[in-house]
């Protein structure tokens, strides 16, 4: 009987601390943001500021080629290869840009800067290279949490609309 008297009471001890806890359930945490595709941001963004003007460039074919070659490996989604392919072309100003752009969707949002800045620079300063470089800028800077930077070169980037072409 006794150890029937401590089962017992062991289990009525066992019952009362249960009923004594709180039932706490987690609540799962929000859904994670879908990643930013930065370089679709920049290019879809850039788009309205191709207009009628354009600038063509005269290069040098082997430039030609990188920027050709790097074109064709950002479409099978191989992003280290167009990178390669750059790499030796950086004197040219598109190039470079689109360097910047791959170095950004990496994450390197200072150097993706300092080159889209120097792209800028040797390149023209109208139309959608012109807001490329402005638009890989503000995502930079907004990647390093300058929210005051990043509009402002938002504000460059409007600045890069072409000029309307009157026609009579």
């Amino acid at each position: 009987m006794s150890r029937m008297r401590t089962a017992l009471v062991s289990l009525s001890l066992s019952l009362l601390a249960a009923c004594g806890r709180e039932i706490v359930r987690e609540t799962p945490p929000p859904p994670a943001a879908p990643p930013v595709n930065v370089i679709a941001v920049i290019r879809d963004g850039a788009a309205e500021y191709r207009g009628e003007f354009h600038v063509e460039v005269i290069r040098d074919a082997d430039i030609t080629h990188a920027i050709e070659e790097a074109s064709r490996a950002e479409m099978r989604g191989d992003r280290r290869a167009a990178e390669e392919a750059l790499r030796g072309a950086l004197d040219d100003p598109e190039a470079r840009q689109r360097y910047a752009e791959l170095l950004l969707a990496r994450g390197q949002a200072a150097e993706a800067e300092r080159l889209a800045r120097e792209a800028w620079e040797a390149g023209a300063k109208v139309g959608e290279w012109c807001a490329r470089s402005w638009l890989t800028v503000a995502e930079a800077r907004r990647m390093q949490n300058a929210p005051n930077g990043a509009e402002q070169a938002r504000e460059r980037a409007r600045g890069c609309m072409p000029p309307k072409v009157e026609r009579y």
